[in-house]
């Protein structure tokens, strides 16, 4: 019996006799676990759109989208029901670029995007965005647009 196979016997038999085996499957398990992963975005400007793109290119080959059904489970049950891991992507500040840009590529690659949007600014007239925005220390990309709207409306 040559020698490392009488140390790999050992520490086998060691591991069993000690629980470590059992200890180690469970932490086996518990890393490869499904659970989700949240990633935070602001804005996107047009000028942006293709490196976000090859983002979500990356995150459809990895990950599963999560919805609000999906969360809900998952903390209520702790199944996963998706072969990949979840990803919630969500996007703060409200930005107008979370509709021109963002939308059409998360429902190109089947994503659900988690928008928060600060309510003070849906009522903004689009000539005090810029002001608005300096005021509370959001700091839009620099747009191509001709029109001074910064932000989602109504």
């Amino acid at each position: 019996m040559s020698t490392s196979f009488r140390i790999k016997k050992l520490l086998a038999g060691t591991f069993e006799q000690t629980g470590l085996n059992g200890l180690l499957h469970s932490l086996q398990v518990r890393l490869q676990a499904p659970f989700i992963r949240a990633v935070n975005y602001h804005d996107v400007p047009p000028s942006q759109a293709p490196l976000f793109e090859e983002q979500l290119k990356y995150f459809a080959q990895h990950f599963s989208p999560v919805t609000w059904s999906d969360l809900i489970g998952f903390h209520q049950s702790g199944y996963w029901p998706h072969a990949k891991p979840g990803l919630i992507l969500s996007f703060d500040d409200g930005y107008r670029s979370f509709h021109e840009v963002i939308a059409p590529l998360l429902e190109k690659y089947g994503f659900t995007g988690w928008f928060l949007i600060p309510a003070g600014i849906l009522d903004i007239p689009e000539e005090e965005q810029p002001q608005w925005a300096k005021e509370h220390n959001i700091h839009p990309a620099k747009y191509p647009y001709e029109s001074k709207r910064r932000f989602l409306t109504v």
